[in-house]
C-alpha cells in the first residue's frame, strides 16, 4: 500500500513538472509568436482557405453559390472569421461542418446560424451535443453515419 502511495505521489509530481515545463515553453500570454488572439487567412488553392485564430485552425471553401465553413471555433473567433470571409466574397455561409463535438472548436456556429447556414455533423456529434447542450452551439441539421457528400455550387466535399 505504501509503494502505491509513493508511486501516486511520484506520478503527480511528474505531471506537475511537465505542465510547468510546457507552460514556460508556450506561455499563454503570448500565443502564436507574441500576437495574442492573432488571426490570419491563407489561400490554399482554388477557393480553399485556411483560417488561423490563436492556436486554432479551420478552413473554408468559397463556391459560386456560397461558402462552406468547418469548425467555427468560438463566437469571438467566428466573428473574425466572418469578417475575413466577407473580404473574399459576398456569398453567404451556407453550410457549417462540425468535425467533432468539442465546444471550444464549434461554439462559434451561432454566428453563422443567424445567416441561415445549415449545420452538418456525424450522428454521434449530434447525440453528444444534445446530451450537453449549449445556447451558442447549434445542433447539426444534417447528420450522417459513415459518409456524406456535400454539394454546393461547383464543389463536392466528401465527409467521412
Amino acid at each position: 500500500m505504501k509503494s502505491l502511495l509513493h508511486l501516486a505521489i511520484l506520478l503527480a509530481g511528474l505531471l506537475v513538472l511537465s505542465n510547468v515545463a510546457t507552460a514556460q515553453k508556450f506561455p499563454i500570454s503570448e500565443p502564436m509568436g507574441g500576437k495574442p488572439f492573432g488571426s490570419s487567412v491563407k489561400k490554399l488553392g482554388n477557393g480553399v482557405y485556411v483560417f488561423r485564430w490563436w492556436v486554432y485552425r479551420n478552413f473554408f471553401i468559397v463556391t459560386d453559390e456560397g461558402v462552406i465553413v468547418t469548425d467555427p471555433m468560438n463566437p469571438k473567433a467566428a466573428r473574425i472569421l466572418q469578417h475575413e470571409i466577407r473580404k473574399i466574397t459576398d456569398k453567404p455561409v451556407r453550410y457549417v461542418v462540425y468535425s467533432h463535438n468539442h465546444h471550444d472548436h464549434i461554439s462559434g456556429g451561432i454566428i453563422f446560424k443567424s445567416e441561415g447556414a445549415k449545420f452538418i455533423g456525424h450522428e454521434n456529434v449530434k447525440k453528444e451535443l444534445g446530451d450537453h447542450p449549449s445556447p451558442v452551439t447549434p445542433l447539426p441539421d444534417i447528420t450522417f453515419k459513415d459518409r456524406y457528400t456535400l454539394s454546393l455550387g461547383d464543389r463536392k466535399v466528401k465527409l467521412e
